[in-house]
């Protein structure tokens, strides 16, 4: 099997784990979460430690080394394994969770797995038990191996499972597939080619189909060596300086363009050049004839400055301007700075006048509410007063009536009947005024509450008082009358009011100030914006005129320059043409040269690349003889071993059976057969010294192929130093003929190269040849070996199978006994739970008995009630228990069952096994008698297996017996459960009966006792939510021990719980007893508690009073403090606005005098309008009477005076005739760095140098 399938399967595996997401290859995983995950759900242990020890996360190389101390997994710089390990980790961890350390999880997930998937690990596993050593190198072989076993079956579905391009198992040979998985495993080789391919722009479709098909086939090689290694290393040198070689092929194409694209350039320059020496010659005939004009130089002179002084008079202007602009910058920002704190202050007063108006609606509900709560209290004062006027008057009257009595005592003497009727009416009359007086209590509390409440209400409205009264800090006298406080509250709210009215004027009179204010801004601002117009038309004007003035000079000196750059041009073109001609004479040397090269050097690799291929397919092929050869080493070596241990059993039996003569001839035969083997072995084993001493003598012409490697990787770097030389274009001929000298030597040493593989091509041919004759024979042996193995292959694997089946019998049996262990621990604890139960629901029982035993006879049925309903609460949760018990043990039942049916189906299939075994042995017997041993173990073997079998007869058996058992007893508790529902109607009747008796008993004590059971029922609902919640989590508990516990216990805990419902019913009986004593004691607990209820009452009312006197002096105090605070406000508020009014009248001056100054500098602008238009009339006067002069050839001849000044012979010549331009400051600048250092003082005077600013800030 190839590496890809086994990947594939591989992923198969770990998606079906479930312990990754989104997973596409095994290279991309994450192993150590995969390992994680792993460890938990397998329980990997460490076999060295007793302790079992579970590993935790990072800890995947422990694991390999401690379980598979023979496979060492190839680390990167991280410590991380490196991902092309992964398949053989993967492939370790499979292994054992299924066969070093079997887990039912996993077993589960291969049974998922498709057919041939499963029959391909189960392959590997069966290889893996044959060899268990596993190493790298025999993962390996195993992997390939598969191929020889499940070929034929996983080729049929394996278009069907390939998730790769959906392509079958042969398409995926084909290496494109397989190219796309493998891509990230050579990272060495991106590097290579990413080099190469990012300088070259475009390359060719054969060039990435040879790569393509190069790396294909280095791929799916066998294993590689050192040699095929460098091979590939080469191949990859190749093809990068192949794409190098196409990169500088595109650059001289390239380079060939520009060539032409430069002549087609120069032609039209040099026409454009005789262009420019026809308008050099016109422009000297027109300088020329200026020069004559020079008799104009003093009226320019005179002109310039003019002008100077004009430019200088404008700047001035210009800075006074900007000086102006600037204030009135400044008195804008003022201006919004002031805008923008009135409106915050009206905000500010607004707000202000939204709080009064709050508060005077809450003053004035708040008087309300006062007003009612007094009345209430004096309406209640009054009938206090009125009751104590009665209760006085009653009492009076009783002591009259008592004095009257003593007085007359014959009267009582004679007349019983009298006196009886005198208590009897004194009696009533107590009485009914012990009524009255209850009831005026009653009200009196009522009445106490109110006033309590009134009175933090108004604490409560002090309170907001005073945090309404302390920002305007008013004052409060120190009165503790509720009149008095109300009439200091009115007086101090006619106060507010009237500062509010001022402050609303004042605020009226400052949005007059402010609306004033605005319309002198706005005027000014529109004055403001007249001036900047005007100005911006004088900048204009100004601008305009100083345009035309730039724009003749810069045409003068373009002109200038480009008679300058034509001169220039015209020489350098003269150059050009001459390196031109030269570099094309080179050029065409090269071009020849390098064609010439290139087409010997495209020759050369070819042939290199054919040998290399036919290189490597040898080496694949003798690399896979090899590992044959290694194979049937082995093979030979296991027969050798085997024949020895023959050898010494036939010699120790040959002396016990010398009388046995048929049997020791045929014996002796086997030996000379077995003897003759060992001879044909040893001859090709001798053949086989000899073909590896002529690998070994051949070794050297290889290293002779790898030199010509060498010598044509050298070529490729002559080559490529070859074409720097022709970017670099150098003129020089003598490197032509160093490269001529270097390809010669190329050319030589390919041609040596090329005999060299010639001779290696003959010698590998004698190799195959000895080969193919070794093979021939060790196929030969290799067939008689196998008739031989097969036989003891065959017993070991049923001798195995039969172990392991008895190994996973064993097992199975431990895990069933701990599962009884555990059912009866989970009993043990659920019995207790219980019992914490049964506590639990008697200390309800109390409870409820507590508020029954006041009246035990009206009562008595109705606790007899209570406690049959608990009791078929009980009977019903333990029916339903006994339901869930049925229910999960008739499910084990039946999984019982078909593990029996499991096991007596493999039991019969063993049989089978057997009697096909005993048909094997009776022939075998029949045919040789040599063989009688082997017959005698395999006949223990029988025997043992009997013996086993018939155990396993006897475990069903008894597994049938307790299934009937069950059966039984679960009849019997059907049965229980039919008396447990007829007792339960019969209960029910009961209950309906007795309960219609109470009702009609105890309707009129239920009423009286309502009160009282309220509150304890209370407790009783929350005691049974509490038993709610215990009774889920032991239901929960016994449905897990119902899952583990067996038939047997069951009925022991039915009788547990009857026994327990026997207990309850005493210690019901003896908790009514106490009941009555907690009851008593309850009562005495109550009298007391009302008793200490009436002293609080008493104790509070004081305290209610004192409270009362601290609050009014309180409230007087922060009074005082609001009105101080208020008065402190208004002085600041004062103080500010006196500021304000202050800075506005500073405004409003300042505007008046920023008014005046701009009327003065319209004035002054308008002046100078007036005298910049009389001097523009001059100079257009003096230009009309100017007379032409004549020209003087004098003119023109240089100087020595005048070397070096700032107007030299050129700018005279311009003076004369009339066109000087506009003086700038730029220009004077520029003029002025022309001159020496001893002249550049000279015409500082006669210009300004902080000109040239004023004039770019007013543009």
């Amino acid at each position: 099997m190839e590496l890809s399938i086994w990947k594939y399967l591989l992923l198969q595996w770990v998606q079906k784990c479930n312990f990754i997401e989104n997973i596409t290859c095994i290279e991309d995983s994450d192993i150590e979460a995969f390992f994680n995950f792993y460890a938990q759900h397998a329980q990997v242990k460490l076999p060295a430690s007793s302790s079992n020890r579970t590993f935790h996360m990072g800890q995947l190389k422990t694991f390999l080394r401690d379980i598979y101390p023979n496979f060492k997994p190839r680390l990167e710089l991280d410590g991380r394994i490196v991902t092309a390990d992964f398949i053989y980790v993967y492939t370790l961890l499979m292994h054992y969770t299924c066969v070093q350390s079997p887990s039912e999880y996993f077993h589960n997930i291969c049974k998922n797995l498709p057919d041939n998937i499963q029959q391909c690990i189960a392959t590997f596993f069966q290889q893996t038990i044959k060899n268990p050593e596993m190493t790298r190198i025999r993962l390996h072989e195993t992997i390939i191996n598969i191929q020889y076993i499940t070929e034929n079956n996983f080729s049929v579905n394996s278009s069907s499972c390939s998730p790769l391009s959906h392509i079958s198992v042969h398409n995926i040979s084909d290496g494109n597939s397989y190219f796309l998985n493998s891509y990230k495993d050579s990272p060495s080789f991106d590097n290579d080619v990413s080099a190469s391919t990012s300088t070259s722009p475009v390359t060719s479709g054969p060039t990435k189909r040879e790569l393509i098909s190069l790396l294909d086939r280095s791929q799916w090689a066998n294993p590689s060596t050192s040699k095929t290694e460098l091979l590939e290393q080469r191949t990859r040198e190749l093809l990068g300086l192949r794409a190098q070689l196409e990169t500088e092929r595109y650059e001289k194409t390239v380079l060939e363009e520009q060539i032409l694209e430069n002549q087609i350039e120069i032609n039209s320059l040099s026409k454009e050049n005789l262009e420019q020496k026809k308008q050099l010659a016109k422009f000297s005939a027109t300088l020329q004839s200026k020069h004559d004009n020079e008799d104009n130089y003093l009226h320019s002179n005179e002109l310039d400055s003019l002008k100077r002084q004009l430019l200088k008079d404008l700047s001035i202007k210009d800075a006074i301007l900007a000086e102006n602009n600037d204030e009135i910058y400044e008195l804008k920002s003022k201006l919004v700075k002031v805008s923008s704190k009135l409106k915050v202050s009206e905000k500010h007063v607004l707000v202000c006048m939204d709080r009064i108006n709050d508060l005077e609606l809450r003053l004035e509900n708040a008087t309300q509410v006062l007003t009612e709560k007094a009345d209430d209290i004096a309406c209640l004062q009054r009938d206090k007063l009125e009751l104590q006027e009665c209760l006085q008057e009653t009492r009076a009257e009783l002591h009259n009536g008592r004095e009257v009595l003593n007085a007359s005592s014959d009267l009582l003497e004679t007349s019983d009947s009298t006196c009886s009727l005198n208590t009897t009416s004194e009696n009533l009359g107590c009485s009914v005024v012990d009524k009255h007086l209850r009831e005026k209590q009653q009200e009196n509390d009522k009445l106490r509450q109110q006033l309590a409440v009134i009175v933090e209400e108004k604490s409560n409205m002090l309170r907001k008082l005073l945090t309404i009264v302390q920002p305007h800090s008013l004052e409060m006298s120190s009165s503790t009358e509720d009149s008095q406080l109300m009439c200091l509250i009115v007086h101090s709210m006619d106060q507010l009011s009237v500062r509010y009215e001022q402050e609303l004027q004042r605020v009226k009179e400052l949005q007059v100030q402010v609306n004033t204010l605005k319309q002198q801004n706005v005027q000014c601002e529109e004055f403001i914006q007249e001036q900047i117009r005007n100005k911006k038309s004088l900048d204009r004007i100004l601008g305009q005129s100083q345009s035309t003035l730039l724009a003749t000079i810069e045409k003068l000196q373009q002109r200038d320059n480009e008679c300058g750059q034509s001169i220039y041009i015209s020489q350098e073109l003269e150059k050009k043409d001459e390196q031109l001609a030269r570099v094309g004479s080179e050029l065409i040397q090269l071009c020849s040269q390098k064609r010439i090269l290139e087409e010997h050097i495209s020759d050369e690799k070819e042939c290199s690349f054919n040998q290399r291929q036919k290189l490597k397919a040898q080496e694949m092929t003798i690399q896979s003889q090899q590992y044959q050869l290694a194979e049937q080493r082995q093979r030979l070596n296991d027969a050798q071993q085997q024949l020895e241990c023959l050898i010494h059993r036939i010699s120790a039996k040959f002396d016990h059976d010398t009388t046995s003569s048929p049997t020791s001839e045929n014996r002796l035969k086997q030996v000379e057969n077995m003897l003759i083997c060992l001879m044909d072995r040893m001859r090709n084993q001798h053949k086989r010294k000899k073909c590896e001493s002529q690998l070994s003598e051949r070794s050297p012409s290889q290293a002779s192929s790898q030199l010509t490697i060498m010598s044509t990787e050298k070529l490729y770097d002559e080559e490529h130093n070859a074409a720097k030389t022709n970017q670099s274009l150098n003129p020089e001929t003598e490197e032509t003929t160093i490269h001529n000298g270097g390809q010669t030597q190329l050319s030589q040493q390919l041609e040596v190269g090329r005999q060299l593989l010639c001779k290696q091509k003959q010698d590998k041919a004698h190799v195959e040849q000895q080969l193919k004759d070794a093979n021939e024979n060790q196929r030969r042996l290799e067939h008689r070996l196998k008739e031989q193995t097969e036989l003891l292959q065959k017993r070991e694997s049923t001798s195995q199978a039969l172990q392991e089946q008895i190994i996973i019998q064993t097992q199975q049996l431990e895990k069933s006994q701990q599962e009884l262990n555990d059912s009866q621990r989970r009993l043990k604890e659920a019995q207790q739970q219980l019992h914490k139960q049964d506590s639990l629901i008697l200390h309800v029982n109390k409870l409820e008995n507590l508020i029954k035993e006041e009246q035990r006879k009206n009562l008595s049925l109705e606790q007899e009630q209570i406690q049959q309903m608990e009791h078929k609460r009980i009977i019903e949760k333990e029916f339903k228990a006994i339901q869930c018990t049925l229910a999960k043990r008739e499910e084990e039942l039946e999984k019982n069952k078909a593990q029996l049916d499991l096991s007596t189906k493999r039991l019969e299939k063993i049989a089978i096994k057997l009697g096909e075994q005993q048909a094997n042995l009776s022939k075998t017997q029949r045919e040789k008698a040599q063989s009688k041993q082997t017959q005698i173990e395999q006949a223990e073997i029988i025997t043992v297996l009997k013996r086993e079998k018939e155990s396993l007869l006897l475990e069903l058996r008894k597994n049938k017996e307790r299934t009937s058992r069950s059966e039984e007893k679960q009849a019997i508790l059907e049965q229980q459960r039919v008396m447990a529902e007829t007792a339960r109607v019969a209960t029910y009747e009961r209950m309906i009966k007795l309960e219609r008796e109470c009702k009609k008993t105890n309707v009129n004590t239920i009423r009286d006792l309502q009160l009282q059971l309220k509150d304890v029922e209370k407790e009783k609902d929350r005691l049974f939510l509490e038993v709610g919640g215990l009774n889920l989590e032991i239901m929960q508990q016994q449905r897990r021990t119902a899952d583990l516990s067996a038939q047997l216990q069951q009925a022991n805990e039915h009788i547990d719980a009857m026994r327990t419902s026997l207990q309850v019913k005493e210690n019901n009986n003896y908790n009514a007893q106490q009941l009555e004593m907690i009851e008593r004691a309850y009562m005495q607990q109550l009298a007391d508690a009302r008793q200490e209820l009436k002293d609080q009452r008493l104790d509070m009312e004081g305290k209610l009073e004192k409270m009362k006197t601290k609050m009014r002096t309180l409230c007087t105090a922060e009074m005082n403090r609001i009105k101080e605070k208020h008065e402190r406000n208004v002085a600041n508020n004062k103080v500010e606005l006196e500021k304000l009014t202050v800075q506005n009248t500073k405004y409003e001056e300042h505007t008046r005098n920023l008014s005046a100054e701009i009327m003065r500098l319209n004035e002054k602008i308008l002046e100078q309008q007036n005298q910049i238009d009389i001097l523009r009339t001059k100079q257009r006067h003096f230009q009309d009477d100017v007379p032409k002069t004549t020209a003087n050839f004098g003119s023109n001849l240089p100087m020595e005076d005048v070397e070096g000044e700032v107007f030299n012979n050129t700018n005279l010549t311009d003076l004369k005739l009339g066109s000087v331009p506009n003086m700038t400051a730029e220009e004077l600048q520029y003029r002025n760095s022309l001159q020496p250092p001893h002249l550049k003082s000279a015409y500082a005077v006669q210009y300004d140098l902080g000109i040239q600013d004023d004039l770019k800030r007013s543009t």
